[in-house]
């Protein structure tokens, strides 16, 4: 096998589609050789990158989903923990919205123990920031 043919068919198992820039400057490199090799180290080490990124996306997707599926428990169970006020500002007026105390964007779990409730205003301020409380 060639070299070229397989970086194609590495970036096809990606991508879905050929290579098409000037990989076939390569065409000639043997099998053993240390561009060969170095190569494939860093057509592996974006693949696992690539792997890394995807298995994130679909742990934020898994807890934002869990969170709109239970959304209403989760309420009523904060609710009933810290009352009807919002954590950071204490207002009982405003309307209010479940926040995750470390976001999701940093890993923290839709859990209760990561949950509380900030009005509309303090939880703009927050944005996706990790405030120790």
């Amino acid at each position: 096998m060639k070299f070229v043919t397989l970086i194609h068919l590495k970036f096809n198992l990606l991508f879905g589609i050929g290579a098409s820039f000037p990989l076939t400057l390569l065409e000639d490199v043997s099998a053993g050789s240390l561009l060969y090799e170095t190569a494939l180290e860093i057509i592996n080490e974006f693949m696992s990158v690539h792997e890394y990124w995807d298995r994130l996306k679909r742990f934020k997707k898994q807890q934002r989903y869990l969170l709109s599926r239970n959304h209403e428990r989760f309420f009523e169970s904060l609710v009933l923990r810290d009352g009807k006020q919002c954590s950071e500002c204490k207002s009982r007026r405003k309307k209010l919205c479940i926040d995750h105390i470390k976001p999701v964007s940093k890993g923290g779990l839709t859990e209760l123990v990561n949950l509380r409730l900030l009005c509309y205003g303090c939880n703009s301020d927050k944005s996706g920031k990790f405030v120790e409380v």
